[in-house]
Order: structure tokens, then C-alpha cells, then sequence
């Protein structure tokens, strides 16, 4: 109080004032934390032990099962002893390799690439085709190279220039799939088409000497007899393997079997056919009227 104020001005003493106070809720605190009160609102402490941060990952050890145990055999170890040793890229798929003494050919669409033994190397490309390549065929010395395309025409052409001999039209219309030189004529070349058709043709005239009919699907490969020049094999996709006399132009011998026939193959001395259908191989014997002697079925 002032020294002139009087008694009953002297203030009342303070009143205590009793609010109530929101306290804020307090965040969850993760496990082995502390909680340290201070005059804010509780925060957690991490303790002393150290967590692991989220970017890292516990590795987990992967179970290695056991293999199947799959013993290989003796042909599957045979193969494996074989390595390429040269790679040859091309511009499209490659369906036929023909194989001449100094040298080999493989189509590639509407190219045919000629490569020299035993070096591998490329010697040219052939690009005189109009349609794509499926057959090809080098006579025995090597000299002449005879291509079947997608038309029905067959092209003769010499590995040693880029442009074709000849074109032989006529035989065909359908894609020729199936090329062989006649024994060791140097003169007959037969092929097989689509259409069914096998043609004869003499290469010096350029033209068919004789057509051979009996195939009633596609036909798929051409083999012929290296001592006797008048005897061709073929098969295709009527289940058939058949063997031809080309002078009379009629069938003496077919081969039945269960599947579509890919390819036939007159082994040496002529008494023996390999035949590939489906899966299997089979091998025949013409001298006993074409009974099945082996398969790998």
C-alpha cells in the first residue's frame, strides 16, 4: 500500500485460478527407446543399442535343390566332344547347306552365300534370285551350282560368277524344295516341288526331259543313285518314300510310313534307303522289296 492509501485500499492477496490444460497426445515410441520429459512435448531418444536402417535387407540363403541325376549317354557324350569352331552370321534364316569338295553353299532368303574349305571364309554372294532360295544342289565336280526358288524355277549357276547360267522354267508351279543331280551325269538334274511334281530336266537344252507323278502332297527331298544315273528317290508329305526309274518315268518301289517324310538318303552300294519321318529313322532294304531293316523309334 501507498503511505496515503487507506486501510480498505490495501489489495486482496492473489487468487489462485484453476484452467484446464489440453496436453497433446503423445506419439507412439517404437520399442528399446526412452522417453526424456522436458518442458515440450515428448519426443522419443533412440537408445544405445544401434537399429538397422530400412535401406538395408538381411540376405536370405538360397536352397540348392539336387539335380535330377540324368546320366548322359554314350551318343549324347560323342556329340559333346564336338565344338564350333567357326560362326557364320546371315541376314535371314538359313534353311539348306549344299556341300561340293572345295566349298560349300547356304541360302539366306534371296541370297546364296558361297564359302571356301576348309577355310571358311566367303567368297561371294549370289544375288541374281527375284523369291526366296529353298533348294540347292553342286553337281559332283563341284563346277555348277543348281538353286530351286519359291516360283517353281530353277536357276544353274557357276560358283565363280554372280549371275545366273540359266533359268529353267516350266517344271513347276509351286516352290521347288527338293534338288538332285542324277547319279554321275552332268547333264540330268530332277526336283521336287510343292505341286507334287518331280522334273527331269537336261541341262543342255534347258528344258524337261521327263516328269514323274505319283506324290500326292509336297515333296520334300530328292537322292540319287551314284552308280546307276536312271534311279532317283524321293519322299514328301504323303507318308511316302518312292524309288523311280527315270527312263520309263514310272515308280518301282514305295515306302510307306506313318508320318510326313523330311528326308531320304541312298546309302553307298545302292542296296540300302535312310528315311527321316517325324522322330524316327528308318533304314530300308530294297533287294528284299523294301523291308524295314532298323529304327531309332
Amino acid at each position: 500500500p501507498t503511505p496515503w492509501s487507506r486501510p480498505s485500499d490495501t489489495p486482496s492477496p492473489p487468487q489462485l485460478v484453476v484452467r484446464p490444460v489440453r496436453f497433446r497426445a503423445a506419439a507412439r515410441v517404437a520399442p528399446n527407446t526412452e522417453l526424456i520429459v522436458t518442458r515440450g512435448p515428448p519426443r522419443p531418444v533412440p537408445s544405445r543399442r544401434t537399429t538397422r536402417p530400412m535401406g538395408e535387407y538381411v540376405p536370405v540363403p538360397v536352397r540348392r535343390l539336387p539335380g535330377l541325376g540324368r546320366e548322359l549317354t554314350p551318343e549324347a557324350r560323342f556329340w559333346r566332344k564336338f565344338k564350333a569352331t567357326v560362326t557364320l552370321k546371315h541376314l535371314a534364316t538359313t534353311t539348306i547347306i549344299a556341300l561340293a569338295p572345295q566349298q560349300f553353299a547356304v541360302n539366306a532368303s534371296m541370297h546364296v552365300t558361297v564359302y571356301d574349305l576348309p577355310s571358311c571364309r566367303e567368297a561371294r554372294t549370289l544375288n541374281c534370285f527375284k523369291s526366296p532360295v529353298h533348294s540347292l544342289s553342286f553337281r559332283n565336280d563341284g563346277q555348277l551350282l543348281a538353286a530351286g526358288d519359291d516360283v517353281g524355277d530353277v536357276h544353274l549357276l557357276q560358283p565363280t560368277k554372280r549371275t545366273a547360267l540359266a533359268i529353267m522354267k516350266g517344271g513347276h508351279s509351286r516352290a521347288v524344295h527338293a534338288m538332285a543331280w542324277a547319279g554321275d551325269s552332268k547333264q540330268h538334274l530332277a526336283s521336287g516341288a510343292d505341286d507334287g511334281v518331280i522334273a527331269i530336266w537336261d541341262i543342255g537344252a534347258r528344258a524337261v526331259r521327263t516328269t514323274l507323278s505319283g506324290h500326292t502332297d509336297r515333296v520334300r527331298a530328292l537322292a540319287g543313285y551314284e552308280a546307276e544315273s536312271a534311279l532317283l528317290a524321293s519322299c514328301g508329305h504323303d507318308h511316302t518314300a518312292r524309288l523311280w526309274d527315270a527312263r520309263s518315268g514310272k515308280c518301282v518301289l514305295t515306302l510307306s510310313h506313318a508320318q510326313p517324310v523330311e528326308s531320304v538318303l541312298v546309302l553307298p552300294g545302292g542296296a540300302l534307303v535312310a528315311t527321316a519321318a517325324g522322330n524316327g529313322v528308318y533304314v530300308w532294304d530294297l533287294v528284299s522289296g523294301g523291308g524295314a531293316l532298323a529304327s531309332t523309334r
